[in-house]
């Protein structure tokens, strides 16, 4: 085992994958926050074969708000994004 001192600690998604992309070091973000990156060039994966096993997702909400317009196209939006892969 290798201890790691890190760089740079943030408690942003878009601070981490920022300073991946400048440079800074490595960024362990979810493929979904990852993938457009990767897709267009910006960020390269590395250790792809280490990847941790998908873990499932549940949204778990107060049946009273469902009826609500937001909580109904948060609710749909997340749908989608499972059907696309985008959790695993």
């Amino acid at each position: 085992m290798v201890d790691i001192v890190p760089r740079l600690i943030v408690n942003s998604i878009d601070a981490t994958i920022a300073a991946a992309e400048a440079g800074v070091g490595f960024a362990n973000v979810l493929s979904y926050q990852s993938a457009p990156r990767i897709a267009n060039g910006q960020l390269v994966e590395v250790l792809a074969d280490h990847a941790p096993t998908p873990m499932p997702v549940s949204l778990l909400y107060d049946p009273g708000r469902a009826a609500m317009p937001a909580v109904r196209v948060f609710i749909e939006a997340m749908r989608e994004q499972g059907r696309q892969g985008a959790w695993s």
